[in-house]
């Protein structure tokens, strides 16, 4: 789903997404791990789930420096990432959103909430919110080529300088929508108030 959304955006989810899996779980992977090659496999540990699922964890918050972490649904496992994370980067913000439901509404007694994190449904404003990420930064399809310094993502509106050809022609056009637009006006007002009696005779 994440691989979907990553190439409706023009962005490249094997050079932008990494994947950790245990070994432990070797025999299902999936067959996309062939077709990204994003995946950071990590060994098991003696085929013990729970020392090879922590072993995975650790490999992965060792591995990156993480400014936030954002937990959605999940089961019992997100707990432990939860304060695993914790203890190796104290300074990650957590950002657990309840309003997805599942393991992660336990995380509520663990820390302060705010009002979207429980009740808002669109994930994407939620998102550009809690992330500090302005609605204008660009996205690129790989990291080379994004700008290391943020103000020069940003999107900006170029002025198009236009003649006075132009400029006397877009007033023409603008002084003909609004004659419409006024004509269209009084033609829909005319059918309101025609309904408007029609709908008053037969009442009577």
């Amino acid at each position: 789903m994440i691989a979907v959304v990553a190439e409706g955006l023009g962005v490249d989810y094997g050079r932008w997404v990494q994947l950790y899996q245990s070994q432990y779980f070797k025999d299902d992977f999936p067959e996309e791990n062939l077709r990204f090659k994003n995946v950071t496999y990590v060994e098991a540990i003696e085929r013990n789930l729970e020392r090879s699922l922590r072993a995975m964890r650790t490999r992965m918050f060792k591995d990156h420096k993480f400014d936030a972490a954002v937990f959605v649904g999940g089961m019992g496992g997100i707990f432990e990432e939860f304060e695993l994370l914790s203890k190796i980067q104290p300074k990650t913000r957590m950002i657990p959103v309840f309003s997805t439901g599942g393991a992660v509404l336990e995380l509520r007694k663990r820390r302060e909430t705010t009002p979207d994190l429980d009740d808002e449904l669109d994930y994407v404003a939620l998102f550009h919110r809690q992330l500090n990420i302005s609605v204008k930064e660009n996205r690129y399809a790989i990291p080379e080529k994004q700008p290391s310094e943020i103000s020069n993502r940003i999107y900006t509106f170029k002025p198009v300088r236009k003649s006075p050809r132009y400029w006397l022609h877009s007033r023409s056009v603008h002084f003909a929508a609004a004659a419409i637009v006024k004509v269209t006006f009084r033609f829909v007002s005319s059918i309101e108030l025609l309904f408007d009696r029609l709908t008053r005779f037969l009442r009577r």
